[in-house]
């Protein structure tokens, strides 16, 4: 590993970086003391071969004189590394100190290249794919993987303190210097943390991962949530948020989205998320337009020898279970999906609380397209949501079996 000490600043400008035949640690920053160490990626770089990432892992209250550390990511490339950045345990700050992650018009995929050739990560003596223990998952009914089959996630920020936001994307910027994140498990993964994602384009992030099972007569579910392009799951309740686009008009297509919104094309869901306190989703593009990408409730699941990934693609554009208080869903433009919009909620006051689902546009044009449910509400438990307080107005819904389903909503509606 390369490992950047209080309070140095390690700057990468044009360079590259890999593994010669195995899986390297990454790049640490050290966090454990007021004066932190930095990274500048920048420049053309690309960064391979990484298990960890781009990592750091707080365990220091800093003051208000901190210095605090930042990653810096601009035009360039993380290619084919485990994890691409991960943010673990940033404590409570002091007021007035922000934490600081800038990642702009750079790519985070699984790729082949001169360096590392193929398209699965190279292999490793030491560490693990998270998922290897999957029956069925080289070559046999209880064999595990023998090799990665690809990048697990792009950006990872788990246990930030709810004082920070952590922020993906430049949405001041042009709309030609957006983030990709394609050929991954997961583009972004919040666990405990604010996240705020903007100017990003999410492209073939395929999932689950699935086996046969040991007669080779029926796939069987793997690991829920892979091939998702955010993924917010949140354990301590009623604390954490998630905005994903601040855009205010129906992007029909993807540049549109740029650089407020964000893109999501060849991929299981766009938006997954629980135990969001508040969820706002506004001015994305979910487009599956070929007929590869097209979900037919009649053949959803390719088949494909062992070790292979399984997968659904298109369905579901925006998902979202135990909401705890605000949401606004809004100005999206989905098209071609199994389901376009559902949430669940169990709201955690009985005032104040309330649901938005206005001016988004959900059709399914193609001839071999199949939408479920275009919008889909439940409350599961919690208090009731006020009366009116689940909004749903000037949504258009196009060639689709079901328009609007809500459940148990007392008043709500």
């Amino acid at each position: 590993r390369l490992y950047v000490k209080s309070p140095a600043v390690l700057t990468l400008d044009n360079c590259k970086l890999f593994g010669c035949t195995e899986l390297w640690e990454g790049i640490k920053l050290e966090t454990n003391g007021p004066k932190q160490a930095s990274i500048e990626v920048k420049n053309g770089t690309t960064i391979e071969d990484m298990y960890g990432g781009i990592y750091r892992v707080d365990t220091y209250t800093l003051g208000t004189s901190a210095q605090i550390g930042y990653i810096k990511i601009t035009d360039s490339k993380l290619n084919k590394n485990y994890v691409g950045v991960q943010m673990n345990g940033i404590p409570s700050y002091s007021t007035g100190t922000s934490y600081s992650l800038t990642v702009k018009n750079s790519t985070l995929t699984t790729a082949s290249s001169t360096t590392s050739p193929g398209w699965a990560l190279k292999g490793s003596s030491t560490y693990t794919y998270a998922y290897n223990q999957i029956p069925g998952g080289a070559s046999g009914s209880t064999a595990s993987y023998t090799a990665f089959p690809r990048s697990y996630m792009g950006i990872y920020a788990n246990n930030i303190s709810p004082q920070l936001n952590i922020i993906v994307g430049d949405s001041a910027g042009a709309s030609n210097t957006y983030n990709t994140f394609s050929n991954l498990d997961m583009g972004i993964c919040a666990n405990n943390a604010n996240l705020r994602v903007h100017n990003n384009y999410f492209y073939n992030l395929k999932g689950s991962p699935k086996y046969a099972d040991v007669l080779g007569m029926a796939v069987v579910a793997g690991p829920d949530e892979i091939g998702v392009g955010i993924v917010a799951q949140h354990t301590v309740a009623n604390t954490y948020s998630l905005q994903v686009g601040t855009k205010t008009t129906a992007p029909v297509i993807a540049s549109l989205a740029y650089p407020k919104g964000n893109a999501y094309k060849t991929i299981y869901k766009g938006i997954s998320v629980k135990n969001c306190k508040t969820l706002i989703v506004k001015g994305n593009n979910f487009d599956a337009d070929t007929t590869d990408e097209i979900f037919t409730d009649y053949n959803p699941i390719p088949t494909s020898a062992n070790n292979s990934y399984y997968y659904y693609k298109a369905h579901t554009a925006i998902y979202s279970t135990a909401l705890t208080q605000n949401a606004t869903l809004g100005w999206n433009f989905i098209k071609n999906y199994r389901n376009g919009i559902y949430s669940s909620f169990t709201m955690s006051v009985s005032t104040g609380a309330g649901i938005a689902c206005k001016n988004n546009n959900i059709q399914v044009p193609h001839a071999l397209g199949y939408c479920k449910l275009a919008i889909g509400f439940d409350q599961i438990g919690g208090a009731n949501i006020p009366a009116n307080g689940l909004e749903i107005t000037t949504n258009s819904i196009q060639k689709v079996y079901c328009g609007i389903q809500c459940k148990a909503i007392p008043a709500g509606l």
